[in-house]
This record gives C-alpha cells, structure tokens and sequence, in this order.
C-alpha cells in the first residue's frame, strides 16, 4: 500500500508546483507585456475576495476529523475493526465539512456583493 501512495503523493505535489510556477511566469509575462485587465485580474484574483476566511474552512474540518476520531473510538469499543471505521469516519465527517463550508461560503459571498 505504501508502495504505491508514495509515488501518488509525490506526482500531486510535483504536479502543484508545476502549476504554481506556470501560473506565475504567465502572471509575470502579462504584466511586463502590460495586458492586465479586467479579464485577467478576475482570472488571477481571489475567487472569495477574502470575503470568507479560510481558518473557518480548516477550523470546521479539524473540528470534523477530531469529532470523527472520537466517534469512532467509541463505536470502536463495540466492533472489531476500529481503526478501518475511524478512518472511513474521518473521510465522510472531512467531507461533510467541506460541504458545509461551501454553502456558508456562498452565503457570506452574496452577502459581501448585495452590501457593495
């Protein structure tokens, strides 16, 4: 198993920063070249615009894997294989959380644009 999320972990991490490189030349060529616009700075800007703080997103998906793994420790006590439920629990609470995160997210991002 190890053998081969190795290698996958790796080819993510290396693939990330190809991308960050690229979109910074791509950034820098633009700017020497002056094309900055409205187009490219939407392209380039932050989607959220900082309207969401990004320590709500983390915060609530700590919160979610600390919860899981104390959900799973207690449902651990009556079940044989523990360790799987937990980890399955991490995932599934992870990604409540995420989901949670987008609907509050785009609330608070509507809420920024209607005071504007």
């Amino acid at each position: 198993m190890i053998g081969i999320a190795v290698p996958i972990v790796f080819f993510i991490v290396f693939a990330a920063i190809i991308k960050i490189l690229s979109d910074n030349k791509t950034k820098r060529i633009l700017i020497e070249k002056g094309m900055l616009d409205e187009n490219v700075k939407y392209l380039y800007g932050d989607r959220y615009d900082y309207n969401v703080p990004s320590s709500l997103k983390w915060g609530m998906v700590f919160t979610a894997i600390g919860l899981a793994i104390i959900v799973g420790r207690v449902l651990g006590n009556f079940m044989y294989d523990s360790d799987q439920i937990t980890i399955a629990l991490m995932f599934v609470f992870g990604g409540m959380a995420m989901i949670l995160y987008y609907f509050i997210a785009k609330k608070m991002n509507e809420k920024a644009e209607s005071q504007k």
